[in-house]
Formats: C-alpha cells, sequence, structure tokens
C-alpha cells in the first residue's frame, strides 16, 4: 500500500460505515487516479472528501438540527415578544419607566411592535416550510441590529453575538433541505410557552433569587450516573472506547448540572439556552408520543 492510498483510506474512513461499505473502494479509486503521482492526497480532493463526511454526518442528525434550529428562533423571538410585554405592561416592583421609553410608547408604538413582530414572522414562516423567506429575513434582522450598534447615540439595540451561530445553522438547514418538524401546530404551540418561560425567569429574577451553590454530593451523584449511561451504552464496544466513554460521561455528569442551574438562574436577560432546550423538549415529547397514538 502506498502513502497517498493509505492517507486517503484514513480520510476515507471518517464517512459514515454505510457509504464507506458502499462507496468507498470506488471513491479510493477515483480519488488515486486524479492524485496520481503524488506522495500525499492534494487539498482540493482532501477537503472534498472532508466535506462529504461531514455532510454526511449531519444529514443523519438533520432531524434533530432542524429541532435544535427552531427552538433556538423560537426563544430569541418569544424573548423579544417578552421584552416589549415588560415595556408595555411594567410588573409590580420594577422601577417606572424612563421618560424617553415612555414617550416611544405614546408617539412611535409602531416601531416598538416592529421589531419583536418581525422576529416572530421569521419564526412562523420557520415552522410552516418557508425557509429561504425566513433566512433572509434572519438576516435583515441581524443586520439592523449589526448595524444600529455601531449607530449613535447608544442604540437599544447590541451586537447580536449569540445570533450569529442561529444565523449558520439556519443556513445550512436550508442549503441541505433539512426536513420541517411536525406537527406545525405543536411547535407554533412552543410560542406561547416561551413566553410563559421568559416571563417565569423574569419573575425570579425580580424577586432575588439565585442558586445555591450545588451540594459537591449531587455533583458526583450526577458523575457517576452519567458513567454509568455510558458503560451501558457502550457495553458491545471495546475497552478503550468505554473508557474514553466513561471518561466524557464523568465530565459531562459533572459540569451539565451545574451549566444548566447557571443558565436557569445565573442570567436573566438573553440567555436563551434554557427556553430553547425546554421548547424543543416539549415539541419532541409531543410529536413522539402521538406517532405512538397513532402506531397504537
Amino acid at each position: 500500500m502506498s502513502a497517498l492510498e493509505r492517507r486517503y483510506r484514513r480520510l476515507i474512513g471518517l464517512l459514515p460505515a454505510d457509504h464507506r461499505a458502499a462507496r468507498g473502494e470506488e471513491l479510493l479509486g477515483m480519488l488515486l487516479d486524479l492524485d496520481d503521482g503524488r506522495g500525499r492526497p492534494s487539498f482540493r480532493q482532501a477537503s472534498g472528501v472532508l466535506g462529504l463526511a461531514v455532510r454526511l454526518r449531519l444529514a443523519r442528525l438533520s432531524g434533530l438540527g432542524s429541532l435544535v434550529v427552531t427552538a433556538l428562533l423560537v426563544a430569541l423571538a418569544t424573548d423579544q415578544v417578552m421584552a416589549l410585554t415588560n415595556l408595555l405592561f411594567p410588573p409590580p416592583g420594577v422601577v417606572a419607566m424612563s421618560p424617553s421609553v415612555s414617550h416611544l410608547l405614546h408617539h412611535d408604538l409602531l416601531s416598538l411592535l416592529g421589531f419583536p413582530l418581525a422576529w416572530l414572522g421569521v419564526t412562523v414562516a420557520w415552522v410552516l416550510g418557508a425557509r429561504r423567506t425566513a433566512l433572509a429575513g434572519y438576516t435583515a434582522l441581524v443586520a439592523y441590529q449589526v448595524l444600529s450598534s455601531f449607530l449613535p447615540p447608544v442604540a437599544a439595540v447590541t451586537g447580536p453575538v449569540y445570533q450569529l451561530p442561529v444565523l449558520a445553522a439556519m443556513a445550512v438547514a436550508t442549503r441541505w433541505r433539512w426536513p420541517v418538524r411536525r406537527p406545525r401546530g405543536t411547535v407554533l404551540a412552543t410560542l406561547p410557552l416561551g413566553v410563559l418561560l421568559w416571563w417565569l425567569i423574569g419573575v425570579w429574577g425580580r424577586h432575588g433569587i439565585v442558586y445555591p451553590a450545588l451540594n459537591p454530593a449531587v455533583l458526583w451523584a450526577a458523575a457517576s450516573a452519567g458513567v454509568a449511561v455510558a458503560l451501558v451504552a457502550t457495553r458491545r464496544r471495546r475497552l478503550p472506547a468505554r473508557l474514553a466513554w466513561a471518561a466524557t460521561g464523568l465530565v459531562a455528569g459533572a459540569l451539565v448540572p451545574e451549566l444548566l442551574v447557571r443558565a436557569a438562574f445565573g442570567a436573566y436577560g438573553g440567555w436563551m439556552l434554557p427556553v430553547a432546550a425546554v421548547t424543543a423538549a416539549f415539541a419532541w415529547g409531543v410529536s413522539r408520543t402521538r406517532r405512538r397514538l397513532v402506531t397504537d
């Protein structure tokens, strides 16, 4: 086996097993013919194999990826709606509105409504399957936020750093035609659920509730559970793989509870992951239960 063939076999090993078994040798022969006489793969062919491996593996997760992107969009849109609701109907105990905000409410209510309604429109379009329309609207909203953050005086919105990964995920889902989450009614029901979750987070924040330091015994129990789950899930694999997964379970079990508690109670403004996680779990659980009932 030549050095070129050995290196190409390592690259082809990144492909999913079924694709590699069906077309691996054919692909290897074509690559060796294209790079005949070279000692190592050319950049063009190597990047093509890597891109194919990423695309095929992401396609296997297209349903989960579509659910995650949808949940993040719901969290972003409902955050905007809840922020507007707090302006229009200040909750008890909150400091009175500034004169500038009061002036906007009386004279420029349409501009305040426009941004949350635009986010809702983008999210509803995405849920209903109008992917390109939703992607264009989302891009326009992010561009507006980026530009407004540089305009004097200090803008009401800031640069959307956490929104850029969502934009990239939407582009991937649109380009590779990830499936639309169904049933659509269930996914649309996550919009009022998201508003409710943001309201609850705001209530916790207004009352000054903070999370206590997690008991080390709780972290050790979670870490042990992570190791146990990893070992059960990999019981048919070799020892090195089981040890690697056990180490991963140990770290995840120790960190995930801390991160979830910090996310839920430590940051009240703009933190969308807890809301996205709950809405995704709700949509997945309802759709799965519905499929089982229909099957039975």
